[in-house]
């Protein structure tokens, strides 16, 4: 009796996830023009996600850089909290 009423869940769960699950209303028109150059430079965080390469820094920042070939390099960095080292 306990399995069925696990199966049961389980299913109904299954079910859930399948059928019920939130579509996604995200806007992905490009925008008509985009200045790339204007976006090159040091942007400073305000707020942001957790990332695995930015945990225990503070004062974050990104450096973009358009490169010859018509590429974007950026480069994050932040500092360490712990040592006060920039990393």
């Amino acid at each position: 009796m306990k399995i069925a009423i696990v199966l049961l869940a389980a299913a109904l769960l299954v079910i859930g996830v399948v059928y019920g699950g939130v579509t996604d209303r995200t806007d992905r028109t490009p925008v008509p023009s985009f200045d790339l150059a204007r976006y090159m430079g040091t942007w400073y965080e305000i707020a942001r996600y957790d990332h695995s390469f930015e945990r225990r820094l503070a004062g974050v920042q990104a450096y973009y850089e358009l490169l010859s070939d018509g590429r974007v390099t950026v480069e994050n960095s932040g500092v360490d909290y712990r040592s006060g080292r920039r990393k």
